[in-house]
Order: C-alpha cells, then sequence, then structure tokens
C-alpha cells in the first residue's frame, strides 16, 4: 500500500515538471469617482428705508456675510452702486452714500456685518421740488475666478417731500337770524338793542353771543329753538340765552306766553267783576229791605 502511494506521487511530480505552467489570473484596474461641489455666495443687504424729510444722516442698516464656500484661491470683490433719487415727474434729490466695505472678501469674513447710511443735505432737500424720490443702492460680488458678478441684491430707498402748507380760506362770519313768534309778548335784546324779528346778528367763527329775552307784563318766555332744537332749559333765570362756539349759521325762534296769573281782558274778564258786582248789589238789597222793615216795626210801635 505504501509503494503504491509512492508511484503515484512520483508520476504526479513527472507530469508536472513536463506540462509548462499556464495558470492565469484576472487583470486589475481602477475606477475615477468625480464630485461637483458647488461654491456658497450667501449676504444680506439692509432693508428697504423711507428716509424722513429734512433728516440729513439715516442709517439704511448692515450689508452681512452669511456663508461662503469659495474655490482654491477665490477671494470676492464687493462694488455698491448708488442709483440717483428721482422724482416720477422729473427732478432728482442729491445723497451721499456712507458704506465701509472691505476690498476683498475672503472665507475668514463669515459673519462680519459693514453699515450703510445715507446723507442729504438740509439745502438739497429745501431746493427740491415736493413729491416721492425713489432710488436703488445695488450690492454686487464679483468673483476672482470668472471675474463676473456671482451674487447681488437691492435696497430701495424712498424720500417724500411734502407740498407746501396751503393756508385754508378765511372763514365765513357766521350769522344768527332770530324769529319771534306772532311778534308779540317780548323782547329780544342783543348788546342793549331791541330786535325785531327775522332780525339777523353776525359774529366772528366759533364766536360767542348772549341774547336778553324781557317778556312784556303778563307774558313769560315759551319755547326756544335754535336750529330745531330745544334750548330752552338754557336761558338763565335773567332772561340770559348764551349762544357758544357759534362756526356756521344758526336759526333762533324764540316764543312768549301768556303767564297764568295775568288778568285777562276782553268779555271773558268782566264776568267775574259783574258777578261780583251783582252779588254785592243783592246784599245791599237785602240789606235795605230788612232795614226798612226794622224801621217799619219801630213806627206802628209808637202809635
Amino acid at each position: 500500500m505504501k509503494k503504491r502511494t509512492r508511484t503515484y506521487l512520483l508520476i504526479i511530480i513527472a507530469l508536472l515538471s513536463v506540462c509548462p505552467h499556464t495558470a492565469s489570473f484576472a487583470d486589475t484596474g481602477t475606477t475615477e469617482v468625480t464630485a461637483t461641489v458647488n461654491p456658497v455666495y450667501s449676504f444680506s443687504v439692509p432693508p428697504d428705508t423711507v428716509i424722513p424729510y429734512k433728516q440729513s444722516d439715516t442709517l439704511l442698516g448692515q450689508f452681512k456675510i452669511n456663508d461662503l464656500l469659495l474655490g482654491d484661491s477665490e477671494t470676492l470683490t464687493l462694488e455698491v452702486t448708488a442709483g440717483p433719487l428721482r422724482r416720477g415727474s422729473g427732478g432728482e434729490l442729491p445723497y451721499t452714500l456712507e458704506f465701509s466695505s472691505p476690498q476683498t472678501i475672503t472665507a475668514a469674513d463669515i459673519g462680519r456685518t459693514f453699515d450703510a447710511s445715507v446723507q442729504i443735505a438740509l439745502d438739497d432737500f429745501l431746493a427740491a421740488k415736493s413729491g416721492t424720490y425713489k432710488g436703488t443702492l445695488t450690492f454686487s460680488i464679483i468673483s476672482s475666478l470668472t471675474d463676473s458678478v456671482v451674487w447681488s441684491g437691492e435696497t430701495e430707498l424712498t424720500v417724500k417731500k411734502p407740498g407746501a402748507v396751503q393756508k385754508p380760506p378765511p372763514l365765513k362770519n357766521p350769522t344768527i337770524t332770530v324769529f319771534i313768534e306772532g311778534e308779540k309778548g317780548g323782547k329780544v335784546m342783543y348788546e342793549g338793542y331791541s330786535l325785531p324779528s327775522g332780525a339777523v346778528v353776525t359774529t366772528v367763527p366759533n364766536g360767542t353771543v348772549t341774547f336778553t329775552l324781557v317778556p312784556d307784563k303778563g307774558y313769560k318766555t315759551g319755547k326756544v329753538m335754535l336750529n330745531g332744537m330745544d334750548v330752552t332749559h338754557r336761558i338763565w333765570p335773567n332772561g340770559w340765552l348764551i349762544i357758544a362756539n357759534i362756526h356756521s349759521d344758526c336759526v333762533l325762534e324764540v316764543s312768549f306766553i301768556r303767564s297764568a296769573s295775568a288778568p285777562k281782558t276782553g268779555s271773558g274778564t268782566l264776568f267775574p267783576f259783574a258777578a261780583g258786582c251783582v252779588i254785592f248789589a243783592g246784599m245791599l238789597a237785602k240789606l235795605i229791605v230788612r232795614k226798612r222793615g226794622e224801621e217799619d216795626e219801630d213806627t206802628e210801635g209808637l202809635k
């Protein structure tokens, strides 16, 4: 058994030494992976701003570098273009932009802010025509790799100059027209004068007028109306009627009515007096008759 095994091994070794070596292996290689990383340019500009009239120095806000991802050896340049402040119907308002920015921007500047402000001279404000002026600030970022604008933003400026203040037309002097109902029963006095019905009193704008209502004997003041409103309760005990803050024409209507205690005239007023006379006459007649009867009795007794 050992002899057979040894024989087989010798045969195999002999075959290997005779046959050429033909073993081969698969070829090896590399795979290239390409990734494109785009640059990042992130900035913030000052907000749109309305510049108050006659304000010589106005802070607009800040220009901010938010985030950057630049190429190898890439730098950025910031340029600001200040457009003119123009009025729609023509005219221009001069101004000066104050803005401090770096000559170049790198990744190390992330998070930095830069103030922007506008200055307008008072003389320029006064010389400008009234109206609304608008202008635009343009912030441009230029890349050193392409020498072109890679980012831009705008801030709008507005200035409103009011028009000339126009004086209101002079106020008309208001009037009060006085009417006396029935034209009897009393007087309406103004500055010592008795006013006839229909008289017109003129006063100054927002002025005050005082009337005195004087009832005749046997009368009292009735209803008093001012522009259709009852103002009887505003009469003072001495008869004054004060009308204040008069800014437009008014109509005053005054009435006088009989007082309840006043004596009446005419046929109706004679009745109480006549009745009294009749009663008195009757009583007097009775007294005379009685007196005569007593005298007659005394005379009969003497006989």
